[in-house]
């Protein structure tokens, strides 16, 4: 558990920060329940805080690659987006400013699982220790002369804080197949019995219980459910 505290700008409107929902609205729409039942998904789906605006917020790209600000054209929400980078990058004024201890950074990154047609937010690092001024959120537009619309409410980036001092220096080692000791032909027939479901429009939910298709026990998960509060 890592706790961080977050300020408003005086005299400016701030944007919304929230834990983020396992809820994304192209899985909504789908015309099937898989995606609300895929546990790897929907855990990751609540992984952060999401940034969100109360407006409506639209804009569009000629297209030219130059610094200049006066490329990109606003319809809506004006007062949450500027332009001081050029080169169709949307930064936006989130007004929000985060404290950290000296042992965690705070990764900003793309809302897992959420897609803005048209706009990549960009994933970054910052020592919020120390660093001073308002959370710098900005994306890259990703298709030129086409209106870009980020419906209000909706998450742009998520942030979460990290200790980036226990990753450093991780190390991935290459090893034998054979050190897992794995029964290739129970996982054959596993694998047969999951494919059934698919096409049966079934969930087995082998993965989120941790067991195999003869229900024998794998092992336990870190966490179940990802928590997150703003008080």
């Amino acid at each position: 558990m890592y706790n961080f505290d977050v300020y408003e700008m005086p005299g400016r409107d701030a944007a919304i920060l929230a834990p983020l929902s396992a809820k994304r609205e192209w899985a909504t729409n789908l015309p099937y329940p898989h995606a609300y039942k895929c546990f790897p998904l929907t855990s990751a789906n609540q992984f952060g805080w999401g940034i969100s605006f109360p407006d409506d917020i639209m804009f569009r790209w000629n297209g030219k690659w130059d610094a200049s600000p006066n490329n990109i054209e606003v319809f809506s929400g004006h007062k949450w987006v500027h332009f001081n980078r050029g080169w169709g990058i949307v930064s936006f004024n989130t007004n929000l400013v985060f404290k950290t201890s000296e042992n965690l950074t705070m990764l900003g990154y793309p809302v897992p699982n959420q897609f803005i047609d048209g706009f990549q937010v960009f994933t970054s690092l910052i020592s919020t220790s120390f660093f001073q001024g308002p959370w710098s959120l900005a994306g890259q537009i990703t298709r030129p002369k086409e209106m870009i619309t980020i419906k209000a409410g909706t998450p742009v980036g998520a942030i979460m804080p990290m200790p980036l001092h226990q990753i450093n220096e991780s190390v991935a080692t290459k090893k034998p197949f054979a050190d897992l000791n794995w029964d290739l032909k129970h996982l054959s027939e596993y694998n047969v019995v999951v494919e059934k479901a698919n096409r049966s429009s079934k969930i087995t939910n082998f993965y989120r219980d941790a067991v195999d298709h003869k229900n024998n026990k794998l092992g336990d998960h870190e966490v179940k459910s990802i928590k997150l509060w703003y008080l």
